[in-house]
């Protein structure tokens, strides 16, 4: 897979008798060292996350509970992504602007990301990331 462009990929899956279990690791499964996690949860009915792109740094996007959609702009044309299932995963390239929404009740977004949170490498105001392009 190209991870400089959004995309789904899977993750390892091993299932018996006491359940599943999906990991990602460093450079075997994600194409970078992660540098940080987070997660978004008890998103409200109809409420949208994101809104913004990053300069600097790349994230992959992991449903581990629930459902919800993710949409990508490369400043011409947006790309549809649903993810619901904790095996899948989306690279979110840098300069790329990101939003999620339709969260299921009880969803969970785990978010893995090439660098430390840095406020001034994001872009959250959508008409200067398409004038940047």
């Amino acid at each position: 897979m190209d991870f400089t462009k959004p995309g789904i990929f899977e993750l390892p899956k091993f299932t018996d008798s006491r359940g599943s279990l999906s990991f990602a690791q460093n450079f075997d499964h994600v194409p970078f060292e992660i540098k940080r996690v987070f997660w978004i949860y008890d998103v409200p009915e109809g409420e949208k996350r994101g809104g913004h792109s990053h300069n600097e740094v790349n994230s992959v996007l992991i449903a581990v509970a629930g459902s919800m959609d993710i949409n990508l702009f490369d400043g011409e044309k947006w790309e549809h992504f649903h993810l619901d299932s904790p095996n899948k995963a989306l690279i979110h390239p840098r300069g790329y602007w990101v939003t999620l929404e339709n969260f299921s009740p009880g969803s969970v977004c785990m978010v893995l990301v090439d660098g430390l949170y840095n406020k001034d490498e994001y872009e959250r105001d959508l008409d200067n990331f398409i004038e940047s392009k």
